[in-house]
């Protein structure tokens, strides 16, 4: 047996003390200090706790090439290659998987800080409240901000930061009033789209969407809006939303629940066609049931008109920033530019948009049959028709303008 250590793995070190059970036993009050070093593979996805045995084989490996084990050693590296900690030449399908994994990782340019924090941090049967009513109106009166939760919380964790930061007096040296205009206040389109775009948890489950609408929606957000000439055979696409480097790494599946004329179901947009690939048909039911599974149990995306889940194929931006430290989050920044341009979007049509960064992403990869080493979702938004009539789960909001735009005083009551 040959083995090598991974190169997309982190060591680091946790102390504590706990209880001396035998000595508490005995009626006597005594800890015991602890020390375990930690290791967390990407490969694996999950920490594994190093014996010291195991650690001292790990750090002895050539990190360059595989070599041979002591006989002695093979027992132990067995353990580490099944976590994915180090790399083995077996016959094991799972140690030949973590192989491929290593080798995707490297030919698609990760950064190792990148892929630590990725695969170490994605959700799988995650649900975040067992205990959420699953009818709307249900869960409209389930009150998650009653005052004996928040007095409990802040009594363990005090008052938030404030909500508008205000320099040191010593650090201002002078102050310039902004005009706004009661005409730009009261008239302006574009101010009054900003405004009326907010979350929407209440969806009106009897309605669907239209089609035309869905239709416009997908194409102004996500659609292909132009080409420009790069370089030979190279092109870049453009889209009313920004993206890094200008490359629009992220794809769009759609799970259809209530949208007229389209059965519910699992589909990809063919942006450049503006057309839908079906992939798997469900039932309204099961659909509904899959939104709240793909958003790890928050209950309200059971009644929205469809899902748009954003994934990102790592290599289409790592082509241009070969490992690079920020490569990683532009990718998010990417689906959150999307999303913000989806609520614009829905808020000029007529619908109630969300976006969630709570998602079971290994769930959605399997059924979407991802390599999650190649693609992998990194935010979902969704939209619906929403109810005429809230059921509670919507903040409603006091309109504010700043006293520069009044007369000179603030009396909205914020602190």
């Amino acid at each position: 047996m040959r083995a090598k250590p991974s190169a997309f793995v982190f060591l680091y070190r946790e102390g504590g003390a706990f209880p001396d059970l035998e000595r508490v036993l005995a009626g006597e009050l005594r800890s015991v200090d602890y020390q375990v070093t930690w290791a967390l593979p990407a490969l694996g996805g999950r920490r594994y706790a190093l014996s010291e045995r195991e650690l001292s084989l790990f750090l002895s490996l050539n990190p360059e090439r595989f070599e041979p084990l002591d006989r002695c050693d093979e027992e132990v590296a067995l353990s580490l290659g099944d976590a994915g900690v180090v790399l083995l030449d077996t016959a094991d399908p799972t140690h030949a998987e973590f192989n491929r994994r290593e080798e995707k990782l490297r030919v698609e340019q990760w950064n190792v800080y990148s892929a630590v924090f990725h695969f170490m941090t994605r959700w799988e049967d995650f649900h975040l409240d067992r205990k959420i009513p699953p009818d709307l109106r249900e869960l409209g009166k389930h009150n998650f901000r009653s005052p004996k939760v928040l007095k409990d919380f802040v009594a363990t964790f005090g008052l938030p930061p404030p909500h508008f930061r205000q320099l040191a007096a010593e650090h201002v040296i002078d102050k310039v009033p902004l005009p706004l205009s009661d005409s730009f206040l009261s008239a302006d389109q574009f101010l009054a789209l900003l405004r009326n775009r907010r979350t929407c948890r209440e969806y009106d489950e009897a309605e669907e969407i239209e089609m035309e609408t869905f239709s416009k929606l997908l194409y102004m957000v996500f659609g292909c809006h132009g080409f420009v000439h790069v370089y030979d055979e190279i092109w870049g696409i453009k889209r009313t939303s920004p993206s890094g480097g200008g490359l629009h790494p992220t794809d769009i599946f759609v799970l259809i629940i209530r949208v007229q004329g389209i059965e519910p179901g699992l589909y990809h947009y063919r942006a450049k066609d503006h057309e839908l690939d079906l992939i798997e048909k469900l039932a309204v039911t099961e659909a509904s049931e899959l939104a709240n599974e793909f958003t790890a149990g928050q209950s309200y995306p059971r009644w929205c008109g469809a899902l748009f889940i954003m994934t990102t194929r790592f290599y289409r931006n790592f082509w241009k920033y070969r490992r690079h430290p920020r490569a990683y989050p532009v990718l998010y920044m990417d689906c959150a530019h999307l999303s913000q341009t989806f609520y614009l979007a829905c808020a000029h049509l007529g619908l109630g948009a969300f976006v969630t960064g709570a998602i079971n992403g290994v769930n959605i990869e399997k059924r979407l049959k991802l390599d999650a080493y190649s693609e992998a979702p990194l935010l979902i938004s969704g939209c619906g028709v929403p109810l005429n009539e809230s059921v509670g789960l919507d903040p409603v909001y006091t309109e504010f303008y700043p006293s520069s735009a009044e007369d000179g005083t603030d009396d909205s009551g914020v602190p």
